[in-house]
């Protein structure tokens, strides 16, 4: 055989057995995976067991000091998932659980040094818990992380919790250089009421951006009668039509005044687009 020969065969074989260490360590990798996640799996059945056991004792102390990172990661799981849904009591309780065993401390602490995919699936995790510590680091995020998402991801948690600071401040954190506002952006505005009703008003009516007129309206819609005034005096004198189509829509969206049938309730709405066209 001649050298030329040997050497494209020696180049094959060299390729082959790369392929092969390839797709076994692929293998592995998956089945490493998968195994790791069926161990979670079971982590988190055993720890909502003694969650709610926990619970049921009014005890605070049932994690041990030689879990490991596992263990905790399950627990955090476990725990943002019960406190979302439990609610009075057994909450308070919950909350006092997972701060006596620094449940979300290990969360807090890798936050900032993972992707921000990672970062917004953990917020939505912390959302949960509503200690000062993780009420603080929300609000670091929302002011100051890099990606937009997750500003936003932060934002949301914090409405949701009721530890909602300035709208001001949201506005110069989740909509700079925002044109067209995602799902997201419209669920946080609605979160923001009934708490800050003044604030909504004001951007409404002497906020620059037609955008943040637009979503502050959006928010209004699902505030009550008190709102109206402000409403329609975006629908009848806003110079963005966008504006004025999203001041007609909460119009129609607003709780009809007392002793009024819901029909009546598109007589204002109808006078007022007849108004603007004029």
């Amino acid at each position: 055989m001649s050298d030329p020969v040997a050497l494209l065969f020696l180049i094959l074989a060299i390729v082959l057995l790369g392929l092969s260490v390839s797709a076994g360590a692929l293998y592995l990798r998956r089945k490493l995976v998968a195994w790791q996640a069926k161990r979670h799996a079971l982590h988190v059945r055993l720890l909502r067991s003694e969650l709610m056991q926990a619970l049921a004792r009014d005890e605070t102390s049932f994690l041990i000091d030689h879990w490991s990172s596992h263990d905790r990661r399950a627990a955090f799981d476990v725990a943002s998932q019960l406190l979302s849904l439990v609610r009075g009591n057994d909450r308070e309780k919950l909350q006092a659980i997972a701060e006596a065993n620094n449940v979300f401390k290990n969360e807090l602490l890798k936050i900032n040094r993972v992707s921000a995919k990672r970062r917004v699936s953990l917020i939505r995790q912390l959302a949960a818990f509503g200690n000062r510590s993780v009420q603080g680091t929300l609000q670091q995020l929302m002011l100051h992380d890099p990606s937009r998402e997750v500003r936003l991801e932060a934002a949301i948690a914090l409405a949701v919790s009721g530890e909602l600071p300035a709208p001001w401040g949201i506005i110069r954190s989740v909509f700079a250089d925002v044109s067209q506002p995602s799902p997201n952006h419209f669920l946080l505005f609605r979160q923001m009421m009934p708490e800050k009703t003044e604030a909504m008003i004001a951007m409404a009516t002497m906020q620059e951006d037609g955008l943040i007129r637009r979503m502050a309206i959006f928010a209004l819609g699902f505030g009550d009668r008190a709102v109206v005034a402000p409403i329609l005096k975006a629908l009848m004198l806003d110079s963005d039509n966008t504006v004025a189509e999203a001041a007609a829509t909460a119009l129609q969206q607003l709780p009809p005044a007392p002793g009024s049938a819901r029909s009546s309730s598109s007589r204002p709405v109808l006078f007022a687009v007849e108004s603007r066209a004029a």
